[in-house]
């Protein structure tokens, strides 16, 4: 049993957009979370689930970084938005049925309840399968901002 909360206790979706099976790890700098290609698996396509999908798998990834930082100082998981991918580079084209796929994602600017800049990669085993520079808006920002 994981020592952290599910995916689905950390992402404000409902299912079956919560696309994250567990959290790996998480150390306040940087979350690791992983999902299992399945059958059932969500933009599943006759070769598999294409790669670009791992701009949502680790933005959802960010998603748990964000929800294990609120929790951390007793906060209630927030709503975040992605605002933009920049360098996003696929190494492969498709993820195939029964790959386990793991996303980490490292804050390496902001994050206070505000925009942050992740650098995030998706593999499986050691095959490097998507890079990406997300940046995001967290917590009461965007909290704030669809009040308006």
């Amino acid at each position: 049993m994981s020592q952290y909360p599910s995916p689905a206790d950390l992402l404000p979706h409902d299912h079956p957009m919560v696309l994250l099976d567990e959290v790996v790890d998480f150390d306040g700098v940087r979350a690791v979370a992983a999902t299992t290609i399945r059958e059932e698996s969500l933009f599943l396509e006759p070769e598999g689930v294409p790669a670009l999908v791992s701009i949502e798998y680790m933005a959802q990834c960010v998603g748990v970084f964000a929800g294990l930082k609120c929790q951390s100082v007793g906060s209630p998981v927030q709503p975040g938005l992605l605002l933009g991918c920049r360098r996003m580079t696929l190494h492969r084209q498709w993820l195939a049925v029964g790959e386990r796929v793991v996303q980490e994602a490292t804050l390496v600017w902001g994050g206070d309840d505000a925009l942050a800049v992740f650098e995030t990669t998706a593999h499986v085993g050691t095959e490097l399968v998507a890079t990406a520079r997300l940046n995001v808006v967290m917590g009461e920002v965007w909290k704030l901002a669809r009040t308006r």
